[in-house]
Formats: C-alpha cells, structure tokens, sequence
C-alpha cells in the first residue's frame, strides 16, 4: 500500500522569499506576480504575521468537509494524501467553498464556463513519484514533501532540537488539517477573534469549552481552528 504523502511547513524557518508561491503560478502557467489572498491563480499565499511568514494553502483534510459538501462528487480525497477536483463532474454548486473551515476553495468568476480552483497538492507529480513544486523550490525546508509519518518524525526531531518552537505539530491528531503538518513558532498571546470568519467566531463564542480552548491554544495562528474545531464536521455545523 502506498504511504499517504503530506508536507511539513515550519513557519520558524520560512524567510517570506515566495520561491513557493512563484513555483506553484509557473507550474501551472499562471503569472508569477504576487497576490495577497488565494484566489484562482494563486494556489499558496505566503502572510506575514508580526516577524513571522505563514503559508496559506489547502490543508488536504483527512476527512475533507469540500468533498463531504459536493453532491456529486467532483472533490475527494486520494490514497496518496491529495484532496482533487474533477472539473468535469462540478455542476458549479460551490457547496465546497462554503464547507471549508480554512476558505480555501476558490471560483473563476470572471470566466463565462468558470470552475472551482485549489491546490491539489501537485498530485500528477506526486504519482509520478516526484516532489510538490512549493516543497522542491524552497531554499530553507521551510516547506518539506515526503511520508508523512516521516514528517511527523521530522517535526518532532525539530521540536526537541529547539526549545523555542510550540511543542505541537498542527494537523497530526486534533485536527481537520490532516495531511499538512505544522511546527508554529508564535509566542503566546492574546486572541484574536478577527482572524477567524465571523460565522466560525460565533459558534466558538456559543461552546464556551471550545471558546475557551482557542484563546489557549491559538498561539498566534489562524490555522489552530481545526485544532479548536476538533474535526471537518463541526466546522460544517459551525459554518452553518
């Protein structure tokens, strides 16, 4: 059986170069100018937060509320690890944008036969045995391809080689974020409630145990809402 692929992003060693986001317009022919928010021509969006640089891509969920949401199936998750679209079963429903906990999913409005786009973690490189393009274009490792049990290895090896990374790889056990694994390097401070969509927001401010959970363990970084959300289907139920 083939081992499910994943991609460690370690936000401590990213150094906001865009070698990531380049890569991934050029693989699929798109223009390599910058673009602040996904969008569909940009598949990865580096954000700066304070010092650091956070990555912003599809998660590729284990459970993934997107192909949970299509009534016809036009997303679903890949033994190898990808989440993927087939353009040619979407009735343009976009049930899958509005089921994504992380607003990744996004849609060719100014196209007159317009699909929904996303990263598919470069899934025909993938089972051709190569690396995703994001992951070999990276100077640092900041993003790193492979098994994704070894990058779960590799990420704790990090963690007890550094006291100053968050003990906590994202993605591993507590989250809808599965298939990405995560070494957030935030020190801790308040909540920011402004970082989470307003209909995500009200439902944890309605679950005080939750509420109360993301203030703990937010650590500076949006992306801890499927950590706070505990699975795909509550985010659905919250989205709601």
């Amino acid at each position: 059986m083939a081992q499910e692929k994943a991609l460690l992003i370690d936000i401590k060693r990213c150094i906001g170069c865009l070698s990531c986001e380049t890569a991934c317009k050029q693989l699929h022919g798109f223009g390599t100018e910058p673009e602040p928010t996904l969008s569909d021509t940009a598949f990865t969006v580096v954000e700066a937060r304070g010092d650091k640089f956070v990555r912003k891509i599809c998660m590729h969920c284990e459970d993934p509320a997107c192909a949970s949401a299509c009534p016809v199936g036009a997303i679903s998750k890949t033994a190898l690890g990808p989440v993927v679209y087939d353009a040619g079963k979407c009735i343009g429903c976009r049930y899958c944008m509005l089921a994504c906990p992380y607003q990744v999913p996004r849609y060719q409005w100014t196209k007159l036969a317009p699909f929904v786009k996303k990263c598919d973690l470069c899934s025909d490189r993938i089972k051709a045995g190569k690396s995703t393009a994001c992951a070999e274009a990276c100077p640092v490792r900041a993003t790193v391809f492979g098994n994704r049990d070894d990058l779960i290895n590799e990420a704790w090896n990090r963690i007890r080689g550094d006291k100053s990374y968050v003990p906590h790889i994202w993605g591993v056990k507590n989250s809808a974020a599965a298939a990405c694994c995560l070494s957030p390097t935030f020190p801790s401070r308040s909540w920011d409630s402004s970082l989470l969509p307003a209909a995500i927001s009200r439902c944890l401010r309605s679950q005080p145990a939750r509420w109360r959970l993301a203030q703990s363990c937010h650590h500076g970084w949006h992306y801890s809402l499927g950590a706070v959300l505990g699975d795909a289907a509550a985010a659905r139920s919250c989205a709601g």
